[in-house]
């Protein structure tokens, strides 16, 4: 069981800096996940501004916060398991 409670101490260390840099990497929006982003162009011809929507990740706060979430969950779960490194013996009484 020490195994199983250090690999998730282990997981739920590692979880949030791989959250953190991938937000951060990817835009650090301080909105919601987005998965189209809105671009501006100008069409040549009337020299009008004409929105673009393009396909790309940008992770928000909630990405942030399920990921944080979920680290915080592991390492609370991980100290509910028992370390026991004695066998556990029952003594009987001598009458």
């Amino acid at each position: 069981m020490l195994e199983m409670k250090r690999a998730l101490q282990l997981l739920a260390g590692v979880i949030p800096l791989v959250v953190v840099i991938i937000w951060a990497a990817k835009g650090a929006n301080t909105g919601w996940t987005k998965t189209k982003v809105q671009s501006w162009t100008v069409d040549e011809i009337t020299e009008i501004r004409v929105p673009i929507w393009q396909e790309k990740f940008v992770p928000g706060l909630d990405f942030l916060g399920v990921g944080l979430f979920s680290a915080a969950a592991l390492a609370v779960a991980s100290r509910f398991i028992r370390t026991n490194k004695e066998p556990i013996t029952i003594k009987q009484n001598q009458a």
